[in-house]
């Protein structure tokens, strides 16, 4: 069983961006809700070639801000709500709401910001609710195949809800985008007993939310790694010559090491565990 750190909290500003980097011109034409009278989702599936950031979350975190950017006209007192949303695996568009960030009211031509503090898993994207009775104020930039793409959805996409089948695809870039504080949080089993390898050495399995860069350090033992995704790494430990004389003289011995996590764009975390040992 792996069991989550508790970790000293983050105090910089770091943090990585999912979706569009909002540098393509917006459409001056409006966008329906294609094949749907509004209220619908627009969800992010793709972004074009060169753009900066990822079209879905690589990592766990909490999304601190969400912006659109728009193009044509709004209607007087249009509004969206930012979301995130959850596609099926597999090959089928379908997908499910993953959580509803703030409803703001558009601004022809503008970058429309809003503060936000909504959980986000690995995987999720970045997408708006048209919540307009009329069509949708324009968000896509230069269109065709292999510009990015965007699925719609009516009804809506709701969270916890099964997985909705698309209604619409189109070959335009959502000009959306979100802000994450990437989690530091980590687990590994602190009860585990672990047996020595050949060379002096451990595997020490500990689950990430992310990529990044996982450390181990202490008197007794040290590690280091870099992953480029979520999951778990099974960590090789090397025990210094102490500690190896410790079990040779007693079959077990115990070693106290400190556990650091970076995640890409966000700030590390550190916890300190004893590891128990065991001759192998």
């Amino acid at each position: 069983m792996l069991v989550l750190a508790a970790l000293v909290p983050a105090t910089s500003q770091a943090a990585i961006v999912i979706g569009s980097d909002t540098t393509l011109p917006a459409t001056t034409t409006p966008v329906s809700c294609t094949f749907a009278s509004p209220p619908c989702t627009f969800l992010t599936f793709a972004v074009h070639p060169g753009n900066e950031f990822p079209a879905k979350s690589p990592t766990k975190g909490v999304v601190t801000s969400f912006a659109l950017k728009s193009g044509a006209q709004p209607s007087a007192g249009e509004m969206v709500r930012f979301r995130l949303g959850r596609f099926e695996p597999g090959t089928s568009l379908a997908a499910t709401g993953a959580g509803v960030g703030p409803t703001v009211t558009l601004s022809p031509t503008l970058i429309n910001v809003a503060s936000a503090n909504l959980p986000i898993e690995v995987g999720d994207a970045v997408g708006i609710d048209v919540l307009s009775t009329t069509s949708a104020i324009a968000a896509q930039g230069t269109c065709g195949v292999g510009m990015g793409a965007f699925i719609s959805y009516a009804p809506p996409l709701t969270d916890g809800g099964g997985f909705q089948p698309p209604i619409g695809n189109s070959t335009c870039e959502l000009l959306v985008q979100a802000t994450i504080q990437p989690s530091s949080v980590f687990g590994f089993n602190p009860k585990q007993v672990y047996t020595v390898k050949k060379k002096g050495k451990i595997i020490l399995p500990i689950e990430l939310p992310g990529p990044g860069d996982i450390k181990v350090s202490g008197k007794g033992a040290t590690g280091v790694r870099t992953v480029p995704g979520a999951g778990t790494v099974k960590l090789p430990i090397k025990l210094t010559g102490r500690t190896i004389r410790r079990l040779d003289a007693n079959g077990k011995a115990t070693v106290k090491v400190k556990v650091t996590f970076t995640p890409v764009g966000g700030d590390a975390g550190t916890e300190t565990r004893k590891l128990k040992l065991n001759a192998g």
